[in-house]
């Protein structure tokens, strides 16, 4: 279970976008064409302070970075191919698709780049808060913070090219740093420290959501006799004799059969030679319908007969493992730092509306994001 820093993740988690650079040499080149705008036009100003065009342009380019690893991580390498062919479009198909391409890249690069404007002024107005009570070790915090972004890069060479591809020089990105650690210290100080979370409250939370701290699945060992219909292309006649087939033997083990002797003379599972042994089997790794029939069945008993794409069934429940929770003691503190970080997570966004209602924020280029030519 997550449950460290949830507020500063949410609030600030573009603080931590130049860390996850270290996966990439160069910032993502697939958004529309835009055509080019001042870096140093500034957007909005917080209390005076200027937020300017290249600084939401570069936090822009890293989200859309992470956004982009993201989608190879889940969809594959291939997912960012710029033209999957299957057949010859006409020439009208291909631009209609080409400007819908372009418009849809263009509205989402307009929204990244929003998204970063709006992180950025809640950084300004915390930052604002927060410098004037920086922590007695200030320096050395920082010093740690560069570090280990460092270390999260391949080589020197890689640390070198992703601040270049972001515009950026190591006094830049000590800068902003300076303002992550000072950001830190007064969201523990202020917020995630004066949480207050009862015994009770952490009880609570644990036996109210049990399943997150499943630590092993029920598994049960099962034991079974498959009656398979035929190879190949199987008729309704075959169905039928196997089906009858599998009743029958299911009529012995009611009246007394050995259900490891009728598994070795008459199942047609690999498993007959081993009397029907299936071993334990845990939830997920046998067909849904095999999965649902043999976790209903008590323990001592047989299932009916049922049938599967593989034929006809009849399982046993030899023994049960109930599933293993982790310990309330092992949790508790785990819990309680997660109920602290979700109150903190309210009483942070509270600051945040009071800080906006009383700085003036003040919008100097309002729309001018994108492919803008105005």
């Amino acid at each position: 279970m997550s449950n460290l820093h949830a507020t500063k993740t949410r609030l600030l988690g573009i603080l931590f976008l130049m860390s996850s650079a270290a996966q990439a040499n160069t910032p993502a080149s697939n958004s529309a064409p835009t055509a080019p705008l001042p870096a140093n036009e500034i957007v909005v100003e917080v209390a005076g302070t200027p937020i300017t065009r290249g600084e939401i342009d570069r936090i822009a380019d890293m989200m859309a970075g992470q956004r982009q690893r993201l989608e190879i991580d889940v969809m594959g390498p291939h997912s960012l191919a710029k033209n999957p062919v299957v057949h010859e479009p006409s020439q009208s198909k291909r631009q209609q698709s080409a400007d819908a391409a372009t418009e849809r890249a263009s509205a989402l690069r307009k929204q990244t780049q929003e998204t970063a404007r709006d992180k950025l002024v809640e950084m300004e107005l915390l930052y604002e808060a927060a410098r004037t009570e920086p922590p007695a070790d200030l320096t050395e915090r920082l010093a740690k913070k560069m570090a280990d972004k460092k270390a999260r890069f391949v080589s020197p060479k890689h640390y070198e090219n992703a601040l270049k591809g972001y515009g950026m020089t190591e006094a830049d990105l000590e800068k902003f740093t300076r303002k992550e650690v000072l950001i830190d210290h007064f969201i523990a100080q202020h917020f995630l420290d004066k949480a207050e979370v009862t015994d009770e409250l952490v009880r609570k939370f644990y036996d109210d959501n049990r399943e997150k701290f499943k630590s092993m699945e029920e598994s049960r060992h099962l034991a079974q006799i498959l009656i398979v219909p035929g190879k190949g292309q199987v008729t309704e006649k075959l169905n039928r004799a196997a089906e009858a087939k599998a009743k029958a033997i299911h009529a012995r083990l009611r009246n007394g059969g050995d259900f490891e002797d009728l598994a070795r003379k008459e199942s047609q599972c690999p498993s007959a030679r081993h009397g029907g042994d299936l071993d334990f089997v845990a939830k997920g790794q046998m067909s849904a319908v095999f999965e649902k029939v043999a976790f209903a069945t008590d323990k001592g008993s047989i299932s009916e007969v049922f049938r599967s794409p593989q034929g006809f069934h009849i399982v046993k429940v030899i023994d049960i493992k109930p599933a293993e929770y982790v310990a309330f003691d092992k949790a508790k503190d785990g819990i309680k730092q997660h109920l602290k970080s979700m109150a903190s997570h309210d009483a942070v966004d509270r600051f945040l509306t009071d800080a906006k209602n009383r700085t003036k924020i003040t919008v100097v280029a309002p729309g001018r994001f994108a492919a803008s030519t105005d």
